[in-house]
Order: C-alpha cells, then structure tokens, then sequence
C-alpha cells in the first residue's frame, strides 16, 4: 500500500488552456488540476529536475500546430500544448527519450453513446491527439489513465514526477 499524497505543500491549480513548467531549484509545490474530456500531459527529466504540465481543452488547433508558437490560445489545443512542450524541452537540450511522460483524461463527459456508435467523443479526440504528436516526437508514455466516463482530480508533483489520480463520480445530484 503507498502513502497518501502530500497535501501540506503549496497547492497551484492549472486551468483550462495552461501550462506549468518547473525548473530545478525551484520550491517543491504540488500541481492540480480537474480534467473531464480535457487531457493533461506531464513531462519529468529526473535528472535536471524539470518538469512541466499541461491541461488542453479540444484535440486541434484550427490553425495547425506549427502555427501555434505566437498564438495566446496555444494550450488550448492538445497537438499545440504537447508540441509546445516537447518544444521547451528540445530548446534547452533535452530529448524526447529522456523525459518521462504521463497522459490522463479524455473522458466521454458529455455523450457517452457516441462511443459506443464509433463516433468519437471530444475526449477520444483529445487522447488521439497528444499521443499522436507524442509519437511524432519518439516520446514514450510511462502511464497513461484516459477514457471512461469518469473526470479525474490529478495532482502532479513536479519536484519528484510522482501523479496521484482521483476518480470524480459521474452522475448528477439535485440540490434543493
């Protein structure tokens, strides 16, 4: 059985359409975030300490991915928020084969029949989306939660690489 994850450090809440980089050095903090058909990728390099988060909100960007460097909307879109990761970490000398990559989310939230009819949901399309640019970049996931119905609490620790996954219950409550 492994221990609970910390809760008494500084907590940063990564929303919709942000990224979150660490650089070593920097104070340990514990990043969260709440993803339904939303997908989050983490990125670790054990080894310089850095590390980074996304959480993108739809699979492609309407102007491709190798436009999105100046755009203000760029983690948006899964294929410009992993592109621009795998970017950051090129940029300063690190190749895709020493990073350990993580993919979580990619619920189907809001129709769950589509699915099921072989249409794919918001959230399939999100997971199609990263893990092919994560492909296209020779980079590895070393676990991957996506899929289902369920949203996901995650928290990412960016100092260690360690993610703890929470299940958010699908299902409505009438409040009176």
């Amino acid at each position: 059985m492994t221990a609970a994850p910390d809760t008494r450090m500084l907590t940063r809440y990564l929303k919709a359409s942000e990224l979150f980089i660490h650089q070593n050095g920097a104070p340990p903090v514990r990043v969260m975030t709440v993803l339904g058909s939303c997908i989050s990728v983490t990125f670790h390099h054990p080894g310089l300490g850095l590390a980074a988060m996304c959480h993108a909100l739809l699979p492609r960007c309407p102007t491709g991915p190798g436009s999105c460097g100046a755009c203000t909307r760029r983690y948006k879109y899964a294929d410009c928020a992993v592109a621009g990761m795998i970017r950051r970490f090129r940029d300063i000398g690190v190749s895709g084969s020493d990073l350990e990559a993580k993919l979580f989310g990619g619920s189907d939230m809001f129709d769950p029949g589509r699915s099921a009819n072989r249409i794919p949901s918001v959230g399939r399309m999100n997971i199609e989306a990263a893990e092919a640019v994560l492909q296209a970049g020779s980079i590895q996931l070393k676990s991957v939660d996506v899929g289902g119905l369920d949203g996901r609490k995650v928290y990412f620790y960016p100092h260690t690489g360690v993610v703890w996954i929470k299940r958010v219950q699908s299902g409505f409550n009438r409040m009176n």
